[in-house]
């Protein structure tokens, strides 16, 4: 009766989400002060080698703590000056769909807060729903780092812990939900852009099957001008970490091993993390990079061309190819031979900062 209802556009089964797997070891304002266009020169910020690589003019190793006395555990991460925008990624809303984020630890420097600062979350039933990370491993708070984290990033926008996942799996409806929710944010801070917003990223590091609710709410939520970032899924191949993956679905490629993070222990509390959840966050540094110097609020597709146009070419060795489909005739399914990069200062850009960055 429901499906033939003329007032019902679809019916559809929930479905679950789920955090893929992944390894371990050991002031909440919502925008950040405007700045001219004209003052946004070059500068150096200190980083890990994620941020390093994100910056550098081809693939580069990690530089390891040289005292072979120590244990690996024991040794620091080596710290790299990178070069970036001033104030990179400054206005951008992050909204980070997790577990939860810890924002008041330090990495954030106060620029983390809870969605729409409610008590609880409202896209849980069940579980922890208060807005701390509850994951045992971390997740959304590192995640969270890797976007915009002192060190951790090449970013210092504003993180947005919008807590989706309050046990381990969750439903679909309410990640559409909470879509639906920062999509209408965003259209609020764009009509009238105000305290220096200049757009906005939703970071989706978790896995689902096919559903047409959460499908419908993202097709929205790009139209809207918002860009979306999503993780690939974990698998083994040869050619890379055991935490990877590849094919055609795959459009750039950024570091997710062994990627030191912010965690949730502490307000100073940090670790390693491995998986493509962290890729994830990587490019969603990148692409605040690119919305924040722009004021890229109201066009996701030119966010996307901005990522791939910067990105270095055929850098990465041994990528495989995706298996046949069934059809003869359709073409091998390759992952596209892309690692994120700024694009600052590497190329001849003609006095622009970057590919296609205003002058």
């Amino acid at each position: 009766m429901i499906r033939t209802d003329p007032g019902v556009e679809y019916v559809e089964h929930d479905t679950y989400v789920i955090q893929p797997t992944e390894t371990m070891n050991a002031s909440n304002n919502l925008f950040t002060a405007n700045h001219s266009k004209r003052d946004l020169e070059h500068d150096f910020m200190d980083g890990y080698w994620p941020s390093y690589m994100v910056t550098s003019k081809g693939k580069v190793k990690i530089k390891q703590d040289p005292r072979p006395s120590l244990k690996s555990s024991q040794k620091l991460p080596h710290q790299y000056s990178v070069k970036v925008i001033k104030n990179p990624g400054a206005g951008v809303n992050i909204y980070v769909l997790d577990h939860g984020v810890r924002i008041t630890h330090k990495a954030f420097q106060g620029r983390a807060s809870n969605f729409r600062n409610t008590t609880t979350t409202p896209y849980c039933t069940s579980g922890n729903m208060e807005w701390s990370d509850s994951s045992p491993t971390s997740h959304g708070t590192a995640v969270a780092s890797l976007l915009a984290g002192e060190l951790y990033s090449v970013s210092l926008a504003n993180i947005i812990n919008v807590k989706i996942q309050c046990k381990e799996t969750t439903k679909a409806s309410f990640i559409a939900k909470a879509i639906a929710d920062v999509t209408e944010d965003h259209r609020h801070n764009s009509q009238a852009p105000s305290h220096g917003f200049k757009g906005s990223i939703i970071n989706m590091s978790f896995s689902t099957t096919a559903s047409y609710t959460i499908t419908s709410a993202l097709r929205v939520a790009k139209s809207s001008g918002i860009a979306l970032v999503a993780s690939a899924g974990n698998e083994t191949y040869r050619w890379s970490s055991q935490f990877a993956n590849h094919g055609s679905a795959v459009e750039v490629i950024a570091p997710g091993d062994d990627m030191r993070v912010a965690t949730s222990g502490s307000d100073t509390s940090s670790g390693s993390r491995h998986g493509t959840s962290m890729a994830t966050a990587v490019v969603g540094s990148v692409l605040s990079h690119f919305i924040g110097y722009e004021g890229l609020m109201r066009d996701a597709n030119l966010i996307y061309k901005r990522l791939l146009d910067n990105s270095l070419k055929d850098v990465i060795r041994g990528l495989p190819a995706a298996p046949r489909r069934k059809k003869i005739s359709s073409p091998l399914q390759v992952t596209p031979n892309q690692l994120v990069n700024t694009g600052i200062g590497h190329y001849e850009h003609d006095g622009a900062l970057y590919i296609g960055a205003p002058t």
